[in-house]
């Protein structure tokens, strides 16, 4: 567990950056249109983050929960969030029975215990309550690992390299398209990123649900 939290440390700097060029808008949308939430819903956001997920849940009239093992990221989103976030791990989550409308987890249930955490997802659903779980099938840990040292140009050339693309010029030439304080461009760039990537790896893996005593977790690789 210190492993996964120095991890999460280490690249805190730069993990918005890799969440909106990587995954874009388009997964945040399919994650909340399979838990189909509802107004006055409570949702958890499970392991968190700097609360990429949680922000999409803004506006649409429900009460936000957000748990994670990493302080500084955690602490990204309690600034940037109206919701309640706390410090805890997916193996004991830190809320009583049957609290949650839906629990949503992005790119994060392969770090955990599955039957410890698939255990405290149940107990801590509602009745009917939904889960959704987005995992990488091949998780690729040079990627990751690149986004912890190297700057925003570099991580956005790597990533064309990878999918076989050329570098685009209007991309190239825009300086601004690494500036992190701009919103729109930086959702733009991540969705123009996705459709060059996904088509040489499996970013996004798996969606599957759970509803509470009906159906069981599937499409996790171990």
């Amino acid at each position: 567990m210190n492993n996964i939290i120095q991890f999460y440390t280490k690249i805190s700097k730069t993990y918005d950056l890799m969440n909106h060029v990587v995954y874009s808008e388009r997964l945040s949308r399919k994650i909340i249109e399979l838990a189909e939430i509802k107004e006055h819903n409570t949702v958890l956001d499970l392991a968190c983050g700097t609360g990429w997920l949680s922000r999409r849940l803004e506006g649409r009239n429900v009460l936000i929960h957000g748990v994670d093992l990493t302080p500084f990221m955690l602490a990204k989103a309690k600034r940037r969030i109206n919701g309640d976030f706390v410090l805890g791990v997916a193996e004991a989550l830190p809320y009583r029975s049957e609290s949650f409308d839906a629990i949503l987890c992005n790119m994060a249930f392969s770090h955990f215990d599955y039957q410890a955490a698939a255990g405290e997802i149940y107990r801590t659903l509602k009745p009917k309550g939904r889960f959704v779980v987005t995992d990488s099938v091949d998780p690729n840990p040079g990627i990751y690992d690149a986004l912890a040292y190297y700057p925003a140009r570099s991580i956005v050339k790597l990533l064309w390299v990878l999918a076989g693309q050329p570098i685009d010029k209007t991309v190239r030439d825009n300086s601004k398209a690494f500036d992190l304080k701009s919103e729109k461009i930086r959702f733009a760039l991540g969705e123009y990123m996705e459709t060059k990537v996904e088509l040489h790896y499996d970013l996004l893996g798996p969606a599957s649900r759970l509803k509470s005593g009906c159906e069981i977790i599937h499409g996790i690789k171990r």
